[in-house]
């Protein structure tokens, strides 16, 4: 375990936060000190209101990127 190595704080990161099960609750009760995913995947209520866990949207990146797919635009770009 990374604290065990000396870390002193552990941040992960997630693209598609499947939080199911018992997840959430092991997450909570964990020393890690934020999980932060996107919301790609719809959370749940025991996600919104987990101390560690944070959720980014992707809503309006995604939007875009359709939108420059219809007109033929670059997508690379968006990541520049």
């Amino acid at each position: 375990m990374l604290l065990k190595e000396g870390a002193s704080d552990v941040i992960v990161a997630a693209t598609h936060g499947v939080l199911s099960g018992g997840a959430v609750a092991r997450v909570t009760a964990s020393p890690m000190e934020t999980l932060v995913t996107t919301d790609s995947i719809m959370a749940t209520e025991a996600v919104h209101g987990a101390h560690n866990i944070d959720q980014l949207t992707v809503a309006p990146l995604i939007a875009e990127a359709m939108h420059r797919i219809a007109e033929e635009r670059s997508v690379s770009s968006l990541f520049d």
